[in-house]
């Protein structure tokens, strides 16, 4: 009877001491994937520093001279030339880099990230722009679309369109405003982009 109920006592002690080691291990695994989860968020946020965001799923990076477009990334040397497109018409675009005359500007750096007229003033190709008219309440002016048009040195993927806005808005109002703006300052950074190539 001594004998097995050490055996019996033996057997308890064992399963006990199995699932103290169970616990122990799980314990830490889980603090271990929090740790990973905890350093995975830090490099995150690393990488996104990286990254300028212009519009939504629309970056750029001077470290790793890549602009990302709907998670597409493009280097900076692929891109040849970029235009605004309201309504389907060419308001501005960049032109082709002048050797002669571009060297001694600004080509990327602080500059970059800057004010649009530090942008445009590091800038010796052109960009044109159609001047906006004023118009009078009674004849209100509606942008149907805006976007940026990407010409890209890839044989098999060539041209990226990027939507600004895909639906029908007053000309008059702060979003249109702020997303014109926007567009101005993002073909002014690709100019600087292709001087610099």
């Amino acid at each position: 009877y001594l004998k097995l109920k050490n055996e019996i006592e033996s057997i308890g002690t064992k399963e006990y001491i199995e699932k103290k080691k169970e616990k122990e291990i799980k314990r830490k695994l889980r603090k271990e994937r929090k740790e990973s989860r905890k350093l995975s968020r830090e490099l995150q946020k690393i990488e996104q520093r990286k990254w300028k965001k212009l519009f939504r799923n629309f970056y750029i990076s001077e470290e790793y001279e890549k602009i990302r477009v709907n998670r597409r990334d493009i280097p900076f040397s692929q891109i040849m030339n970029a235009e605004i497109l309201e309504d389907n018409t060419v308001i501005s675009k960049t032109t082709g880099y002048n050797k002669s005359v571009g060297q001694k500007h600004t080509a990327l750096g602080a500059g970059l990230f800057g004010g649009v007229g530090a942008i445009i003033g590091g800038t010796s190709g052109k960009i044109t722009t159609k001047t906006k008219i004023d118009t009078t309440t009674e004849n209100i002016d509606i942008c149907k679309s805006l976007s940026i048009k990407i010409q890209i040195n890839d044989i098999n993927n060539p041209l990226i369109i990027y939507k600004i806005i895909k639906s029908p808005i007053s000309k008059d109002t702060y979003t249109y405003e702020f997303e014109y703006e926007a567009a101005q300052k993002c073909i002014a950074m690709l100019q600087v982009i292709i001087n610099s190539q």
